[in-house]
């Protein structure tokens, strides 16, 4: 459609005189990992960048000050070019750069101040980044950021449970010999890998590629396989099923919509019939059982905390503080150390209030509804793996947070995935316009893509 070439047209002229692909290297893997490595902590969970437990070994002033320095001067210098591109696109993004400036402002109520205002600052940065890639790059150069991503924290990774086996090889309850590599635990490791893995999953890449293709989701794969975590056995088949869903709307026409919707809706129904059903087996073959391996417990005693302070929260990144403040009461209720709701909208609410969460939500319905408007008019594909990235958010976010952390790759492609749609959608909204205003004039329609 005539929107397509608009916008690829577009995206072609913004990505002339774009940075080499190995400057983004070092930024990337640091942000893959959450600004902390295995080899810093022992391969334990961790505090300090990331959310977990306890500090086994403390990073020094490597870790917490040169590591993060050198990422992060990367980046402003890259950003340096762009930045009344980056300034037009967060006034465009409002709600997404509101969260930006509502973290670093939690400050003033947090219960660590100082913490809030740090880690504030780096979301910040990470939102800005974002904005950087989504200006800078086409769709498909985004896509080939993560592939290099992908395969330089896989590499490193297998070297280090090769060499370092002690470092790469964590033994968690009930899952011993994972390989977590340079990620702090193999949870984190499977959960970045499976976002790593999903523009590979995309059915819309070119033959020229597929060679490359076959080797990266072989070799993600087999590392998924081995971190030995659960959930990506049951998101990555979800995620290949929508990424086939979205292959086949595409060869429908706009009749034939409205029953594939339905069909799939009735469909899905009964599929989660079954499933609510068989939901003890199901979990016990996950090696789960119906408290989610205490997840619900914690829910609960997470409610009662949100419920003391449930506008505004106790400060971005400052509620879990081991023992020590509203945290310590979860934790000993609990018998357990740990550093996160074990749910992303729960974590939300505790960080940033209801105030938050609903921003954060507002992110998300923008986000399907400029998507909706994509799959409407779009018949290439060229925005299923940004579809792809909000339905991976949802999922993951059950029992998992990746929205709205600091230092975070996983936060930063979801700000990609909702700038990368609107501006898609606005694309669509612009090439309506003229077609109409050729049509008032007598010209002729715009040629479909």
């Amino acid at each position: 459609m005539a929107s397509v070439v608009i916008a690829q047209n577009v995206t072609t002229e913004r990505s002339v005189g774009g940075p080499p692909t190995w400057i983004f290297i070092v930024p990337l893997i640091f942000l893959a990992c959450q600004g902390e490595f295995s080899f810093q902590l022992g391969g334990r969970t961790s505090g300090g960048f990331s959310p977990g437990a306890v500090d086994v070994r403390h990073p020094g002033i490597i870790g917490y000050v040169l590591i993060p320095g050198i990422a992060y001067g990367i980046i402003v210098w890259l950003m340096r070019r762009r930045a009344n591109d980056i300034g037009r696109l967060a006034r465009d993004s409002k709600l997404l750069s509101f969260l930006s400036v509502l973290t670093v402002a939690s400050a003033i109520w947090s219960q660590n101040p100082l913490r809030s205002a740090v880690f504030g600052v780096l979301y910040c940065l990470c939102t800005l980044f974002a904005y950087y890639l989504v200006v800078t790059f086409t769709t498909r150069q985004i896509m080939h950021l993560v592939y290099v991503c992908g395969v330089s924290v896989s590499l490193a990774s297998l070297l280090l449970v090769a060499l370092a086996p002690d470092q790469g090889i964590s033994h968690p309850p009930g899952a011993p010999g994972s390989w977590n590599g340079i990620f702090i635990d193999s949870r984190a490791a499977a959960k970045c890998l499976t976002f790593l893995l999903s523009p590979a999953l995309v059915f819309d890449s070119g033959t020229s590629e597929r060679p490359f293709r076959i080797f990266y989701i072989v070799f993600l794969g087999v590392m998924i396989v081995m971190t030995r975590a659960a959930t990506p056995l049951v998101i990555i088949p979800a995620y290949l099923l929508l990424m086939g869903i979205l292959r086949v709307r595409r060869a429908l026409d706009a009749r034939l919509t409205v029953a594939f919707a339905m069909t799939g809706f009735v469909v899905a129904c009964i599929v989660l019939f079954v499933a609510y059903n068989e939901l003890p087996d199901i979990l016990h073959t996950l090696g789960r059982n119906a408290t989610l391996t205490g997840r619900t417990e914690i829910w609960s005693l997470v409610l009662q905390s949100v419920s003391k302070r449930p506008l505004l929260g106790y400060g971005f990144y400052a509620f879990w503080q081991g023992l020590e403040g509203e945290s310590g009461s979860i934790i000993r209720a609990m018998n357990w150390t740990f550093g996160y709701a074990h749910n992303g909208g729960l974590e939300i609410l505790l960080q940033l209030g209801c105030l938050g969460g609903v921003c954060v939500i507002g992110t998300l319905f923008q986000g399907f509804r400029h998507a909706g408007k994509v799959l409407i008019h779009e018949r290439h594909g060229i925005a299923d793996w940004y579809i792809g990235i909000l339905c991976l958010t949802l999922l993951y976010n059950i029992d998992e947070s990746t929205v709205l952390w600091p230092n975070s790759l996983l936060s930063i492609l979801y700000i990609v995935a909702c700038c990368g749609l609107a501006e898609a959608a606005s694309s669509i909204n612009i090439s309506g316009r003229n077609t109409e205003e050729q049509d008032g004039c007598g010209g002729d329609r715009l040629p479909s893509a």
